[in-house]
């Protein structure tokens, strides 16, 4: 004769805590990969403000300021250039008073990232 196995309240209890432990351990991988994309955006964010806290200052003048961005980088060309040059900027802002400006700032990025050989948006 099979048995069967009937729903007590001590089985039944045994099963909701299965379930509850099971559904506590879940969780605590969906919190820690959360956590670790956290990490990861805050890493991403703290990089592209020291870089840029590193190359420009408060006192630069805003037309220059492209200009001297692509000399830094034009500088770097070299063996060392494909590590140094952060690959998280992806956009190179170009503003001037004058058309003339405008127009050198934006020769100078355009003619920066063909030799960098970069993808990068200079707007």
């Amino acid at each position: 004769m099979q048995k069967y196995k009937h729903n007590t309240k001590s089985n039944y209890n045994s099963k909701i805590q299965i379930w509850t432990y099971h559904r506590y351990n879940y969780g605590r991988y969906i919190k820690l990969i959360c956590l670790i994309i956290v990490l990861f955006i805050l890493i991403h964010i703290i990089q592209t403000g020291l870089f840029l806290m590193k190359h420009f200052t408060e006192d630069e003048n805003r037309s220059n300021m492209i200009k001297l961005d692509m000399h830094i980088w034009q500088s770097l060309i070299n063996e060392q250039s494909k590590r140094k040059i952060p690959r998280y900027i992806h956009q190179i802002w170009i503003s001037s008073k004058t058309n003339k400006e405008i127009y050198e700032n934006f020769r100078i990025a355009a003619n920066a990232c063909i030799e960098l050989h970069s993808n990068y948006n200079y707007t």
